[in-house]
């Protein structure tokens, strides 16, 4: 009995061909981090559902996304949260910005917005405009913009890239304290980059800060 495709994987699969428009099974794979089974399932449903169609080139077959299948009411929502996603990350793209405060400024525009826009598009049309809201998605997008900016891009690739990548949050937590208490510079610029935090959010801090002890 195959198991129906989570919310996370799905929402990969989908933001992919949105920006890549078609990819192979090994485009998938590289990206995914998933064993070929489990991917194989997932395209196979996705398939099935009509979200997803494939090209057959000689013995591969390029995917492409149906847009379609996201025009109708209930796909509306995910494509909302899948296009939000894409924006965040082209928003926090480590390029564009110096400083914390800068990523914190770019993050903060992004979502309280979308936040804010759920809510009322929510009583407005009577939908739970949250549902389709991935919030792993939104996390590792986040993570993965500040934990660049603490270690070396050689050090990210290697260390943290494939394990965000699969969402694995509790190894990459482990992992990004651990290599903080060997290394007095890193641990000065998480110093620095909570310090930009509770001066932003000073008020909201102190209480964050109090309701975790």
């Amino acid at each position: 009995m195959r198991a129906k495709p989570t919310s996370t994987i799905t929402y990969r699969i989908f933001s992919l061909l949105i920006k890549h428009e078609k990819m192979r099974f090994t485009d998938f794979e590289n990206k995914l981090g998933i064993s070929k089974p489990v991917l194989s399932d997932y395209l196979a449903i996705l398939t099935e559902d009509g979200a997803i169609n494939f090209i057959k080139k000689g013995r591969e077959k390029h995917y492409v996304l149906n847009k379609k299948f996201l025009e109708n009411n209930d796909r509306k929502i995910e494509k909302f949260s899948l296009f939000f996603n894409d924006r965040l990350s082209n928003t926090t793209s480590l390029n564009k910005y110096e400083t914390t405060n800068e990523i914190f400024k770019a993050v903060e525009n992004m979502t309280a917005p979308y936040f804010l826009f759920a809510l009322v598009k929510g009583m407005k049309t009577g939908q739970n405009w949250f549902r389709g809201f991935n919030s792993e998605e939104l996390a590792k997008t986040v993570l993965d913009v500040l934990i660049s900016n603490l270690f070396s891009k050689d050090v990210f690739q290697t260390e943290f890239s494939l394990l965000i990548s699969r969402y694995d949050f509790d190894e990459v937590f482990k992992k990004v304290n651990k290599m903080i208490k060997a290394n007095h510079k890193t641990k000065l610029k998480l110093e620095h980059m909570y310090s930009d935090l509770s001066s932003r959010y000073a008020d909201v801090i102190d209480l964050l800060e109090k309701d975790s002890k």
